[in-house]
């Protein structure tokens, strides 16, 4: 689904799979990733394979990664052709796979020793692109400083049952990374991930004495203008710091803690007041911080719920002309045997 930043106007795109075309939900689907470079190039993981369109999701080619589960896609935002996925191979252990050429072809840059275990993030160093963190499902973090050539561990968690989330970078303060561990906290870097610390363990009590750290952890993002100002979702809440995880306090929002059920979140790059709560058939829109919000549900998302947010900027011609405005594109997520799938 694809909408413009400034208005409530949403328009369905299609997915192509095996020659069908889905007007509605595609099959399997986990992650979107649009190019910097072109905003018509826009990257699919799916469960059983990697997928590219070069025309804004009009039409998609499948690409054989020789993965399953395919979960997660990062770009090189320098070369367009540079890919990394993660996923499942054939003998069932989690894998990295690396292309240089768009997608044609690819190698396999590191495998996890543990059968089962899979890839959970991969993050890339916004101003070096040789230096790259992955966090895996046992709570492991490794990094590489020769664009995935070589890889060590820099950090290990009590938790071997609980993977890394949301292992970044800061955009801003490219040092720093941090990433979260369900029923534990905040994780910060300020080496680039040399090194990690506990720094907020987001356990504080709410109406009727909830303690978040019984909850899981659904999205989390960054102020694409402040460096340390992070936004956080579980199930039921929306959290913020402005200190790099170091304290947190939860935001006003227009449907009672409960009711529904949050599953991402995403902030317009380019005005970081507008931010964009995923639920069931709901997608939540807030022009101020987050201190009103308004609503706007789907029909055709049926039981399907908002899994991903991806952007686009402005464009300008040569005489400061705004041509093209924008847009978001929203992942929608449709549960199937114990599967969820977007589409665009």
């Amino acid at each position: 689904m694809i909408g413009s930043k400034n208005s409530d106007d949403w328009n369905y795109i299609s997915y192509q799979k095996n020659g069908r075309e889905y007007s509605s939900l595609a099959e399997n689907v986990s992650m979107l990733k649009i190019s910097k470079a072109n905003r018509n190039n826009i990257f699919c993981a799916c469960s059983d394979t990697f997928s590219k369109s070069t025309d804004g999701g009009k039409s998609w080619k499948n690409y054989d990664s020789g993965l399953s589960n395919v979960s997660y896609v990062e770009l090189i935002n320098s070369n367009p052709d540079i890919i990394f996925i993660s996923g499942t191979s054939k003998d069932g252990y989690g894998v990295i796979s690396k292309s240089t050429d768009g997608g044609k072809s690819w190698k396999t840059i590191f495998t996890d020793l543990y059968k089962g275990s899979n890839i959970s993030k991969i993050s890339i160093k916004p101003d070096n692109e040789n230096i790259i963190l992955i966090g895996t499902e046992r709570g492991e973090v490794l990094k590489s400083i020769d664009g995935g050539l070589s890889w060590k561990m820099t950090y290990k968690t009590a938790f071997s049952n609980k993977p890394i989330k949301f292992l970044s970078f800061d955009k801003i303060s490219t040092q720093v990374a941090y990433f979260v561990v369900d029923g534990s906290g905040f994780y910060l870097s300020k080496n680039e991930g040399e090194t990690f610390q506990l720094v907020g363990e987001i356990s504080f009590d709410f109406e009727g004495n909830e303690d978040i750290l019984n909850h899981n952890f659904n999205d989390l993002e960054q102020s694409p203008s402040r460096s340390g100002y992070y936004y956080l979702v579980n199930d039921s809440y929306i959290y913020k710091t402005e200190d790099f995880g170091f304290s947190w306090k939860n935001l006003p929002f227009v449907a009672t803690p409960g009711s529904i059920k949050l599953y991402s979140i995403g902030i317009d790059p380019e005005n970081s007041q507008n931010i964009f709560i995923g639920s069931s058939g709901v997608i939540y829109k807030s022009k101020n911080l987050g201190e009103t919000w308004s609503e706007e549900s789907f029909s055709k998302m049926d039981k399907g719920f908002v899994t991903d947010f991806e952007f686009t900027n402005k464009e300008y011609n040569e005489k400061g002309e705004v041509i093209y405005e924008g847009e978001v594109f929203v992942g929608i997520g449709k549960v199937s045997n114990g599967r969820f799938s977007i589409f665009g």
